[in-house]
């Protein structure tokens, strides 16, 4: 089982939330539980996946994922 690994969440670049100690076989599928604050501002939130590279991996350009967040009726 490859591990351990960390994920890191961002907002507009600021790391807001870290999984760590997390570990998966191959082809193994978890989902991801994590709370981060943010204020009520947009901005794009970033989670990276085994973020300091520790898994070796075939690809290791596909472990980063971005959405723009829009707060609206405040």
């Amino acid at each position: 089982m490859p591990g351990p690994f960390k994920n890191k969440i961002s907002f507009e670049g600021v790391v807001v939330s870290i999984q760590s100690a997390l570990s998966l076989n191959a082809a193994e599928i978890k989902p991801i539980h994590t709370q981060a604050y943010l204020g009520p501002r947009n901005g794009w939130l970033t989670i990276k996946f085994d973020a300091d590279n520790e898994v070796q991996e075939a690809r290791e350009d596909n472990n980063e994922f971005s959405v723009n967040v829009v707060f609206r009726g405040f």
